[in-house]
Formats: C-alpha cells, sequence, structure tokens
C-alpha cells in the first residue's frame, strides 16, 4: 500500500481529507521542489512542519480576521486541545496533518506558511525535540569559527535560537492572566483587548480650573483620563483634548518610543499589556529579530542575593544557554525587549537601587527598548530619555469585547450564547438608571467584578452600594492582597475605616460645594481635619502639611481613586466614588441634620445618585423617607387642582375592576389624563417601574381607556382643514374589540358617534365642511360619554403654576419609588406602606 493509500485509508474521502491527499501527493512528487538530492533523506525524515516568521504573520492575520479563539480554532481542526494550535502560531514543529488542517480551516496555502530552510527542526516519534542545538559563540569570537561569516547573520541565528529555546518559558510567564474571584487562569488571548494610549499624562497638564470646573451633572458625565467621541464628553472635549491626548493604538505607540514608562491606574492593565508585547515579540508578530524579557520588578528587588539587571536576566533565563557575555552582546546591538513591570510594587528600602540599576543598564545598552510600568503618581523619578504615557480607559467597543470574550472564556457559553449575553450586559449597562455603573465599566478590574455580577444575577442590583463597596474593596485592599504586594503606606497607622473616613469627608466637601475638580489645597484641609479628629490633639503645622501630602499621593498611587487631572487640580477617578463617599458620611453620621440638609436637595437632578446610595447605607434610611414624604405632601398641599387630580386618580383606580398594585394604576393615571402640551402627557415610565408587567398585559379595562383618552386627544386635535386625513384614524381609534364585554351601553353610543362621522370617500370639501359644522359638538358629546361611562376625558384646567406642581410631585414620587428599591433597612410593611402613599390624596 502506498503512502497516498494510507492516508485515504484512515482518513474518509471528504472535502478536507482530499486536500490533504492532494497535498500530499504533491510533496511526494519528483517534481516537488523540496524533494532533491540535498535534502531527500532530511524531508522524507519529517513528520512535522513548522511556520515561519512571516508565514505566522499571515496566520495570525487570517486568524483574527475569523475573530476566533484559539479553543474554537482547535475544535474546527478536530483537536481535543488547543496546545498543537498554541505551537502552531508559536513557530514550533507541529504534526505534518494538524498544520495542513490549519491550513486548511484558515484558508491558506500551506507552502506559503511552512519553514523552508534547513533550520528546520526534525523530531523524534513522540513529537519532541531529536535534540539540543549547541549555543552559537558571542560575536567577540567569530574569528574562531573558521567560516566567514557577517556579525549580523550570526546574531540573527543567535536570536532564534533563543527564541526557539525560550518560547515556552514566556508563555507560560506572560500568556496567562488571573481574575479575581475567577477560578482558573485563562490564557491572554481568551480576555486580551487592545488596549489604547495617550501620549499626554494627565498630571503634567496645565489646566485653568475656572474653566473646567461646572455644575452640569448631566453635562460633565464622568471625567475620563482620555477624551473620546462619546456624546458623553463631547460637551467637556476641548476643555482637556490635544493632539497628545487622543488615544491610540498601544502596539504602535511601543513601536515608536525606544524608551516607554506606562502609566495607569490600578487595574487598569499595565501588567497585561506588557505580557501582550512580550507574547506578541514571542510569536514574531513584533519585533521578530528581538527576545523579549519580562521582569517583574518585586521579585528583581526581592532576589536573595542582590544582582546587577544583566546578572538577574541571566539567572532567569539560564536555560537559554547564553551567558552574560553572550546577553551583553544581545543588548549592545539592541535585539531584546526589556519589559519591568511594577516599578510601583518595589519596597521603598529597594527602589533607590533598582532605579539605578535601570538608568545603568538603560545608559550602558542604550539601543535596546526599554518599557517600564508604573501607578499613576507612584514613581516621582523621571528616567532620561523615556517617555511617559497613560493607559487609557475602555471605549464601549472595548467593553463589549471584554463581556463577551468574558462570557465565553469565564462563563463557558458558546460563542453565539456569549454574544446574546454581551448583548443583554450591554443593553442593562446603557439604561438611564445605570449610568453611575457605566461609568465604573471603563476600568477592567472593576469591569470584571461587574461581570460576575451580572452572571449571577442577570441584572445589575438596585442596591448598588454594595457593588461599589465591593469594588472599593478591591481597590482599597484585595488587588494588592492577592498578588502578595506589601506597600510602605505613608499613611500606615491609619486603619480602613480612617481612609474611608477621609476620602468621605473629601468627596462631602468637594461635592457640596459644587466641585468636581478641586485644589490640592483642599484636600489637604479635609484630610487635616479629619486627622486631628483622629488623634483628638492639634498637630503642628508643618507635620500635618507633610502628612496631608504624603496621603494623598498614596491614595492616588496605591488605590487609584483620586487623579492629578492637571498640575495641582484633583479628581475622583469616578465621580460615582465621590458620590458613594459623599453618601457614606452622610449614613456615618446618623445625623438626621445631614439628612435634612440631603432631601433640600430632592430637586437637583446632581444628587439623585447620592439620595439612592444613603438611602442603600443609612442606619436611619426611615427618617429620610419621612423627609421625603413631607416634601411629596408640601407640593401636594400647595396646589388644589393638583388635588382634585389626585382624587379622581384614586377614585379611578378604585372603580377597576382589576385590583392588583393600586399604586401603579394610579401613577398610570397620573400622566395618562395630563393635557398633551405638559411635559409628562403620556410618559408610564413610573408606572412600569412599579409594575413591569404592564409592559406586556395592561388588563381589559386600563387598555379601553389608553385607547379610548387616545381618541379624544385625537379628536380635540383635528381641524376642518385636515379633517380629510384624520377621520380614518379617527375611526380605528374608536373600533375597540372588548369595550362590548366591559360596558355595552358606552359600546352602543360610540357606534351611533361612529354612524354620524361622513363616508371617508367623500370629496375633501365636503368632509371640511362637515368638521366645521358637526365636529366640535361630535367631540364634545363623545367626551362626555367618556366623563360619564369611563370617568376619563375631564378638560383639566392647569395653569403654569399648577403645571409645575404637577411635575414635580411626579418627580418626588419617582424618587421615593427608586430609593425603596435600593433601602435595605426597612422592614416589608414599612416599604409597603411608602409604596402605598405615592399618587394618593389621603
Amino acid at each position: 500500500m502506498n503512502e497516498v493509500e494510507k492516508h485515504q485509508k484512515f482518513f474518509p474521502n471528504n472535502q478536507k481529507n482530499l486536500y490533504i491527499c492532494q497535498e500530499f501527493r504533491r510533496y511526494i512528487s519528483a517534481e516537488n521542489k523540496y524533494f532533491t538530492s540535498q535534502n531527500c533523506v532530511l524531508s522524507m525524515a519529517k513528520r512535522s512542519l513548522q511556520a515561519s516568521v512571516e508565514g505566522i504573520r499571515k496566520a495570525r492575520q487570517a486568524f483574527k480576521r475569523k475573530g476566533w479563539t484559539q479553543e474554537y480554532l482547535a475544535a474546527e481542526v478536530g483537536l481535543e486541545t488547543r496546545q498543537p494550535i498554541w505551537k502552531f502560531f508559536s513557530g514550533k514543529p507541529v504534526d505534518r496533518q494538524v498544520f495542513h488542517e490549519i491550513c486548511f480551516v484558515l484558508e491558506l496555502e500551506p507552502e506559503e506558511i511552512r519553514l523552508h530552510d534547513d533550520s528546520d527542526v526534525s523530531v523524534q516519534d513522540d513529537g519532541s525535540s531529536s535534540g539540543t542545538v549547541i549555543p552559537l559563540p558571542p560575536i567577540s569570537g567569530t574569528e574562531s569559527m573558521g567560516i566567514s561569516a557577517n556579525p549580523t547573520q550570526i546574531l540573527d541565528a543567535q536570536v532564534q535560537h533563543v527564541r526557539s529555546i525560550l518560547t515556552e518559558k514566556i508563555q507560560h510567564q506572560c500568556g496567562w492572566l488571573r481574575l479575581l474571584d475567577v477560578a482558573r487562569p485563562l490564557s491572554l488571548d481568551e480576555l486580551y483587548v487592545d488596549v489604547r494610549i495617550v501620549e499626554e499624562v494627565s498630571s503634567h497638564r496645565w489646566l485653568n480650573l475656572a474653566t473646567i470646573q461646572t455644575d452640569d451633572h448631566q453635562g460633565w458625565e464622568r471625567l475620563k483620563v482620555q477624551v473620546d467621541n462619546s456624546p458623553s464628553t463631547a460637551n467637556h472635549a476641548h476643555l482637556l483634548a490635544s493632539d497628545r491626548s487622543l488615544p491610540m493604538n498601544g502596539i504602535e505607540v511601543v513601536e515608536n518610543h525606544p524608551r516607554l514608562m506606562v502609566l495607569g491606574k490600578p487595574g487598569a492593565g499595565k501588567t497585561t499589556f506588557l505580557q501582550t508585547i512580550a507574547i506578541k515579540c514571542n510569536q514574531g508578530s513584533f519585533k521578530a529579530d528581538c527576545v523579549p524579557i519580562f521582569i517583574s520588578l518585586k521579585r528583581f528587588a526581592e532576589a536573595i542575593t542582590p544582582t546587577s539587571l544583566l546578572e538577574f536576566i541571566e539567572r532567569e533565563f539560564s536555560e537559554s544557554g547564553l551567558s552574560a557575555e553572550n546577553w551583553h552582546n544581545f543588548f549592545i546591538w539592541g535585539r531584546a525587549v526589556i519589559l519591568l513591570d511594577g516599578l510601583d510594587e518595589v519596597g521603598k528600602n529597594a527602589n533607590n537601587w533598582v532605579v539605578r540599576e535601570i538608568c545603568t543598564f538603560c545608559d550602558r545598552y542604550y539601543k535596546t527598548q526599554v518599557i517600564v510600568s508604573c501607578r499613576v503618581a507612584a514613581q516621582l523619578y523621571q528616567f532620561q530619555n523615556f517617555t511617559a504615557v497613560q493607559i487609557a480607559d475602555l471605549t464601549p467597543a472595548q467593553i463589549f469585547n471584554f463581556v463577551q470574550r468574558w462570557f465565553y472564556s469565564v462563563g463557558k457559553l458558546s460563542p453565539q450564547n456569549a454574544s446574546e449575553k454581551a448583548e443583554q450586559f450591554i443593553q442593562k449597562l446603557e439604561l438611564p438608571e445605570n449610568y453611575a455603573i457605566r461609568e465604573l465599566a471603563t476600568t477592567p478590574i472593576l469591569l470584571n467584578l461587574m461581570c460576575l455580577v451580572f452572571s449571577s444575577l442577570g441584572d445589575f442590583p438596585n442596591a448598588r452600594a454594595q457593588l461599589y463597596k465591593q469594588g472599593l474593596d478591591l481597590l482599597l485592599v484585595r488587588w494588592d492582597e492577592t498578588r502578595g504586594i506589601t506597600r510602605d503606606q505613608t499613611y500606615q497607622n491609619l486603619s480602613l475605616q480612617d481612609k474611608i473616613r477621609i476620602l468621605s469627608r473629601i468627596a462631602a466637601v468637594t461635592f457640596n460645594n459644587g466641585d468636581y475638580f478641586f485644589w490640592e489645597s483642599q484636600i489637604k484641609q479635609a484630610i487635616g481635619d479629619v486627622i486631628q479628629e483622629i488623634q483628638g490633639t492639634p498637630i503642628d503645622a508643618n507635620a500635618l502639611e507633610i502628612n496631608c501630602q504624603g496621603i494623598i499621593k498614596a491614595i492616588e498611587s496605591q488605590h487609584g481613586l483620586l487623579l492629578e487631572q492637571g498640575r495641582g487640580i484633583y479628581s475622583f477617578s469616578h465621580l460615582t466614588f465621590q458620590e458613594y463617599f459623599t453618601a457614606w458620611e452622610i449614613a456615618l453620621n446618623s445625623d438626621r441634620q445631614a439628612l435634612n440638609n440631603l432631601v433640600n436637595h430632592l430637586w437637583e437632578p446632581r444628587w439623585r445618585e447620592v439620595l439612592l446610595l444613603t438611602a442603600g447605607m443609612s442606619p436611619q434610611v426611615h427618617y429620610l423617607f419621612e423627609l421625603m414624604q413631607q416634601q411629596m405632601y408640601t407640593v401636594r398641599n400647595s396646589s388644589p387642582q393638583l388635588g382634585k387630580y389626585l382624587q379622581w386618580i384614586h377614585n379611578k383606580a378604585q372603580s377597576l375592576r382589576q385590583g392588583e398594585n393600586p399604586t401603579a394604576i394610579r401613577a398610570f393615571y397620573y400622566t395618562l389624563s395630563l393635557p398633551s402640551f405638559h411635559p409628562l402627557a403620556g410618559d408610564q415610565s413610573l408606572a412600569l417601574a412599579i409594575e413591569p408587567k404592564f409592559a406586556v398585559d395592561l388588563g381589559l379595562e386600563i387598555g379601553l381607556d389608553m385607547a379610548l383618552r387616545h381618541a379624544v386627544a385625537l379628536s380635540q386635535t383635528i381641524i376642518p382643514e385636515i379633517f380629510s386625513q384624520r377621520i380614518i384614524a379617527l375611526r380605528m381609534a374608536l373600533e375597540l374589540d372588548g369595550l362590548a364585554q366591559i360596558d355595552p351601553e358606552l359600546h352602543q353610543i360610540i357606534q351611533r358617534l361612529l354612524a354620524q362621522l361622513p363616508d371617508n370617500k367623500a370629496e375633501r370639501s365636503e368632509l371640511k365642511t362637515w368638521w366645521q359644522t358637526h365636529g366640535i359638538t361630535w367631540t364634545n358629546e363623545l367626551r362626555s360619554q367618556l366623563i360619564q361611562h369611563r370617568q376619563i376625558g375631564y378638560n383639566w384646567q392647569i395653569t403654569p403654576q399648577e403645571s409645575e406642581s404637577i411635575q414635580q410631585y411626579w418627580q418626588v414620587c419617582k424618587i421615593i419609588h427608586d430609593c425603596l428599591l435600593c433601602a435595605v433597612n426597612l422592614s416589608p410593611n414599612q416599604s409597603q406602606a411608602i409604596m402605598d402613599s405615592l399618587f394618593n390624596p389621603n
């Protein structure tokens, strides 16, 4: 049996395997250019193929176009694991059949992808390397080789040799992610989304506080480090944007700068970005002629024996077989990418020494690219010839990409179900009531938390104070603890509760003043007040100044909760945190006066989130609701017409035969019968929030009332000139199924009124004349019958002042309802009593 027959025996003749057989025939053909006398034996001995550097590049482009994961590609090829897929993209030998299968699925020509020179690695039966390649000598010793060789060629060979040896180590070191509260590690390509970089560090900008400050909460819409083109930040783009602050692709920035200091907030993705650079370099899609070296500076600083950075690299990568002299040659010729992660994680005692080592290395090996990551404000030392850049917040497109990958990789959903779940996540996130949660999604560490919550609940919690508390717990404690990082805390003598007191005081003072941006001096004053309250004794002014300065930098660098947006100008990293800590200050004091002051801001939109959070935290939440109800009664009693309107609604709701959730029914009729010019006319959002069932089933009586109210409103807007265009719509509005069942007498009356209408096929002039003559009488008769039989259709005479009272009353009912959803310190009976008071005349 020849080789082709063997293949056909073991692999059924489908389209894919026919392709393999055809490829095999071409391979053993006498005309095959690789089957020469010089390499015949070597080629026949090969049982594996590997991709060339250019082949890997083409394959990765095709893979990216497909939008798959490595697991998905493995399934398409028919593999049980993705290990061969990873080896294929890493340039390592894989089984010949698997190689051809991958090319087939990716729609690539194998001969264009495979490595064609004599450096192909032959493998043993078990697929492992048949021998260890002896390391080439250093460049300085090439004369002893006895051959004429270009130093660059020898260096290229050394680089490729070391890359082949270190491939698995670099993949193991940088190819995995560990997420908080996720049981297993994830491969980098399962979850990673491209990083965007701004080439201007926010703290280096000179800004005018008077210009950027605004009291418009909705217009400001959560300041971000970067400025994008989304509507939420468009109003303020001109205040903060410059050419250097517009986000760019992270890899492009790395390609343009040989020395980079990558800054970012905690959990922004600095380490992951450096890992990605190492993996891309390892796979040949970035600087394929260099060796990626990823170093944890914390690990370097904690080495048992202090050593130079060069010696540490030699020791960490000893399996490469290169001596310090070999590495020296690599670095002299710039054939490595040095990735130094976590400068902020180096202890204070070792910090100066680590900085000196980095400076010495960079001065000596000036051709080698060096990238250092650090938290914003954690490192004041400026490295010479380094460009400082900052990781930007996630964009909406990046958020969706991350969430989709999360539900596929962590949630273990199918690609289709993961996409559907991600769509649901984004739809919920974009709801107006979730705008504060939406802001937190721009930070990867917090977005992961939100995915965990949504995966469990299928929604975001109404009582979101607990969600924010978990997010702050991540930033204040757990993010460092889980990675074994103990920082030199400038405020180490302060407890976690004391730190929260400081943050709450800063938030409350600035938010009360309407300040989203504030001077450093304002922060120092708030911190100083809290410290003196904690210690109970006056503190020397100079010592207090030093302590306050250190605390500000610690909050910024260690937790990322404050950001220096310009020289001496700060803001909270997320407005949500400023609102949360403001509510904490109110709830922590358990002070009735503070709750009184809060309710005085009931009508101000920017205080809405603080009210909701306070309702979710305050131990005296019942008193907060009493104060809001007093405001509701004050509005009701200030307008006699509003009182009458509420009494009519109460009577109408009681007359209905469907009695479930009377508060929702009252809320529905509150806006149903308003004049068309009123801003709330037809707005049923609150009624739907109280009773979501109304979205699919209003019930027969309420549905008929809504249709009849629409018919009255339609007739009142008709003028003789347009009657010919509206008569069909008027007929359709009054032809109601079910009316005969609810009210047979009214059904007969409406049929009689319909019969009075002229034929809609009549001439336009005839129709116009009819409406001029009978229109007002006909409309008044319709309204009179609806008032008599259904108690709807009243012509409420509402003055502008009464119109404002009606809107204010609706607003206070809505905020009370929303606060009830957040409250956790109320009994069910208390909650029901408060709900029953809404839209009630009594």
